[in-house]
C-alpha cells in the first residue's frame, strides 16, 4: 500500500509540473505553444487516471481510518485481491502516461529547436 501511495505522490507532482509548465508557455511563444498542444490530452488523461487511482485507494481499499499496531492504515485484504487487477491496469496506465509526457515534452523540444 505504501508504494502505490508513493507512485500517486509522485504521478500527481509531475503531472502538476508538466501542466504548470504548459499553462506557462500557452500563449507566450507561438512555435513552443503549438508543440505542447500534444501534452494537453496527456494531462487531460493523466488527471482522470489519478483521480481513478484516488478513488480505489481511498474508499475502497483501505479500511476507514483504521490503524494497526504499528499506526499503518489498513488494508482490506479481499477488495485489494478483488481490485488487484485493476490496480495493475491503472498502474500500467501512469507509467505509459509518464511514458508519454517525457516522449511529448522531447518532441516539443526538438521542434523548438529545429526552428
Amino acid at each position: 500500500m505504501l508504494s502505490l501511495r508513493l507512485e500517486i505522490a509522485e504521478f500527481r507532482c509531475i503531472l502538476s509540473q508538466v501542466r504548470d509548465v504548459a499553462i506557462s508557455i500557452e500563449g507566450s511563444n507561438s512555435s513552443i505553444s503549438d508543440a505542447l498542444e500534444n501534452v494537453k490530452p496527456l494531462i487531460y488523461s493523466g488527471g482522470q487516471d489519478l483521480q481513478e487511482l484516488d478513488e480505489l485507494v481511498e474508499y475502497q481499499l483501505k479500511k476507514c481510518d483504521d490503524r494497526d499496531k504499528k499506526g499503518r492504515l489498513k488494508v482490506s485484504r479481499d477488495t485489494w485481491l478483488r481490485k488487484q487487477e485493476k490496480l495493475k491496469q491503472l498502474r500500467q496506465r501512469v507509467r505509459t502516461r509518464l511514458l508519454g509526457f517525457d516522449t511529448a515534452l522531447s518532441a516539443a523540444q526538438l521542434y523548438v529547436l529545429a526552428r
